[in-house]
């Protein structure tokens, strides 16, 4: 898989996170949070309920 990206999408609590870390595991290759990613660009943090300052801004 040297330089592709692998994309997984779903609604919340569909379990993404832990396929992707079952797959990097396997795979030997780095997960990334779009979530997290996101936030980090707004400068924002969140908790465990994800919740953000404004959710139209947040998917610019």
């Amino acid at each position: 898989m040297n330089g592709s990206t692998v994309f997984i999408a779903g609604v919340y609590g569909t379990g993404k996170s832990t396929l992707c870390s079952a797959l990097s595991e396997r795979l030997h290759i780095p997960t990334f949070s779009a979530g997290d990613l996101i936030s980090a660009i707004n400068d924002e943090q969140y908790g465990a309920n994800k919740a953000v300052a404004d959710k139209y801004i947040n998917q610019i």
